[in-house]
């Protein structure tokens, strides 16, 4: 049986900064999930891409982006 639900960018974030990915792994999911790359020119993925680097968990990379007053992970 196939599955035909796509996950949100934000629930791979999600996952990927879960999971300790890097921020090449997790461009790659994102780029699998047809979600687009992290693109550091937008202040929101830049500070994710900081978080990653960082190896932030989620809550410390939501009130990094509550800070930066950017949507939360989970809020789009």
């Amino acid at each position: 049986m196939r599955c035909n639900k796509k996950p949100s960018r934000d629930k791979i974030l999600q996952l990927c900064i879960g999971a300790n990915f890097t921020l090449d792994e997790t461009n790659k999911a994102l780029k699998i999930g047809n979600c687009g790359e992290l693109y550091p020119k937008i202040m929101r993925d830049s500070v994710i891409i900081f978080a990653l680097n960082k190896n932030l968990n989620i809550v410390r990379t939501n009130e990094l982006l509550f800070s930066y007053n950017v949507s939360l992970l989970g809020e789009e």
